[in-house]
């Protein structure tokens, strides 16, 4: 059926398709923000049940969904902080959004085609990342890990990190990461949004991965970051880590290398008057 809201705070109600071998299609358009706290399940028969969003609204499903057809959103924004165990594959259409919270949990067996946008802390399964599709790790105002299997982005997909000026940590609540457990194959385009000041010298991780790396030439920092941090770099090599390599600034490496200078004169120096 098709309904204009989905709200309910028990965790008690459930939505199903009775005792029919039919498959059916629970589709949701709603404009305003809804919380569902119940399940949406496949009932007593074979019918599996598949579950459409649609609408501009906010729609949270915080309770244990576990329907075993497609999830198809199409509008919107949907929050899972509950889990969507058994769905057998997700679509997120341009224009809509996937947000997980840090307890958010979508089938690790189900691929995610994403063309809009997907966001937060949560586990997802295998991720195909389209040429309008966005990443962004993290929640609003929170650093957060994001963890997929397979990961694959095209030559206009884009991943928004944001990152800490008062730490190198990997991830773990300090900067934003995502971690792949699979393959991951590399494109499009890094942003990097800096959090509390400025990045100093060294590598902050963007990307862990325990299956093969695969770079494409087009893969490139955004050109507003390079403008501000002339010399970054995407490093690889560093066990299965993807970093961001931040070089000293032009000003440093002259301290350094005044400072350096005046040493060697200063020795000289000794060297003449003890002679």
């Amino acid at each position: 059926g098709t309904f204009a809201g989905l709200s309910g705070t028990s965790s008690n109600a459930v939505i199903t398709n009775g005792a029919s071998d039919a498959a059916a299609t629970l589709t949701v358009y709603n404009g305003s923000d809804n919380t569902f706290a119940g399940k949406i399940q496949n009932g007593t028969g074979t019918g599996a049940v598949s579950f459409v969003k649609g609408g501009a609204g906010t729609l949270t499903l915080s309770g244990a969904n576990n329907y075993s057809g497609s999830t198809s959103l199409f509008g919107g924004k949907t929050v899972v902080s509950g889990s969507l165990s058994a769905t057998s594959s997700v679509l997120v259409a341009k224009g809509a959004e996937l947000n997980l919270t840090a307890t958010g949990l979508v089938n690790q067996g189900a691929t995610i085609t994403l063309n809009g946008q997907l966001s937060g802390s949560g586990s997802v399964g295998s991720l195909n990342v389209g040429d309008t599709g966005v990443v962004s790790p993290g929640n609003d105002g929170a650093f957060g890990t994001l963890s997929t299997g397979d990961f694959t982005l095209t030559s206009t997909s884009q991943v928004n990190f944001d990152l800490s000026a008062s730490s190198h940590a990997t991830g773990g609540g300090m900067n934003d990461l995502i971690a792949v457990i699979g393959n991951l194959t590399l494109d499009g385009q890094i942003n990097i949004n800096v959090i509390g000041g400025n990045l100093t010298a060294g590598t902050y991780a963007l990307f862990t991965y325990t299956g093969s790396l695969t770079t494409d030439p087009t893969l490139s920092l955004s050109s507003s970051f390079l403008s501000e941090y002339a010399g970054a770099s995407l490093k690889y090599g560093n066990g299965n880590e993807v970093d961001l390599l931040i070089v000293p600034e032009p000003s440093t490496w002259a301290m350094l290398v005044g400072g350096f200078g005046m040493l060697v004169g200063m020795q000289k120096m000794r060297n003449r008057n003890r002679g």
